[in-house]
């Protein structure tokens, strides 16, 4: 009888406590990976705000294509405004036109007061360099642009 009672209730217990083990890493893995490419979102920002057009080279190897397009958009930001405090929101999962769920995350990304960017990025890893894998503009009027994957 106990025996039966030990299989009916700490075997399920056991299996949801792993269950909730499991899930409680993985959200601290997508958060800290979010805080890594916030960080890095804003060092790029920060320095496109005091040097419009230096090169982005923190990141993985991407398309060219997709870089110039990031580049160009930030550019185009820090320019009209360059004095403002710049901002990023970093969500994860994947979203944003052209969206198809190869990126751990994405953001939006500008100067307050000022157009805003999104940016999908996928995160392989701690010893990994983040990857920008899409550009796109968010919720724009119209259609909207998009450049990678």
């Amino acid at each position: 009888m106990v025996r039966r009672v030990i299989r009916l209730l700490l075997i399920p217990a056991l299996v949801i406590g792993v269950g909730l083990l499991i899930a409680r890493a993985q959200e601290t893995r997508l958060r800290v990976a979010g805080d890594r490419v916030r960080l890095e979102l804003l060092q790029v920002l920060e320095a496109q705000a005091i040097e419009p057009g230096r090169p982005i080279t923190q990141f993985a190897p991407a398309e060219i294509a997709i870089v110039e397009e990031l580049r160009s958009r930030l550019r185009v930001a820090a320019s009209s405004d360059g004095s403002s405090e710049a901002t990023v929101e970093v969500r994860s999962g994947d979203s944003g036109l052209g969206s198809d769920g190869s990126a751990t995350h994405w953001a939006l990304i500008g100067y307050s007061g000022g157009s805003t960017i999104g940016v999908r990025v996928r995160v392989d890893g701690a010893d990994h360099p983040i990857a920008i894998i899409g550009v796109f503009t968010p919720e724009a009027p119209g259609p909207a642009a998009t450049v990678g994957n």
